[in-house]
């Protein structure tokens, strides 16, 4: 039987830990990452403790009613252009207006060049081409690396082929 954790008569919830060093009690929180995040000693480190875990846990619960990054299953994508539609849909529930916004237009860009290429397909050579057309539309330098960063993005993901819903 698990041992139970307890302070000052309180069971502590799931996800709230305490570990004492030189008579002073500390508390943790395990916010989903690899290490618990320290939350601060004695009474008002317990509070804290407690108040990140709720708001972990109900970030977790409204991930979870909007469908974002809880389950994983196997996609295969088609072409560059399945991959983008995917990718914009998370990016679109994940980012902020501004970069989603951003996104849109080196989306359009990427899908008028790249839109039937199989996502493995594309090549260096196929990227360098992409990158003087750009600029002999006009678009900076930075326009083009963050439209080539995209496209790096979709080859990862269309690697791993995971979709997370």
């Amino acid at each position: 039987m698990a041992k139970k954790r307890i302070y000052k008569g309180q069971v502590l919830p799931t996800g709230v830990t305490k570990k004492e060093r030189n008579g002073t009690v500390y508390f943790y929180a395990a916010l989903g990452g690899k290490n618990p995040q320290i939350c601060g000693k004695g009474d008002q480190g317990l509070q804290d403790a407690l108040e990140a875990r709720e708001k972990y846990s109900y970030q977790k619960r409204q991930a979870k009613r909007e469908g974002i990054g809880l389950e994983t299953r196997t996609t295969h994508f088609k072409s560059f252009l399945d991959m983008m539609n995917w990718f914009m849909d998370l990016a679109a529930k994940q980012k902020k207006a501004s970069t989603y916004k951003r996104y849109l237009n080196s989306a359009g860009h990427l899908a008028k060049h790249f839109g039937s290429y199989p996502v493995s397909g594309i090549e260096a050579v196929d990227l360098e081409q992409y990158r003087a057309q750009r600029n002999a539309e006009g678009a900076t330098d930075s326009s083009v690396d963050m439209d080539l960063r995209l496209v790096y993005c979709c080859q990862v993901f269309s690697a791993v082929m995971v979709n997370v819903t």
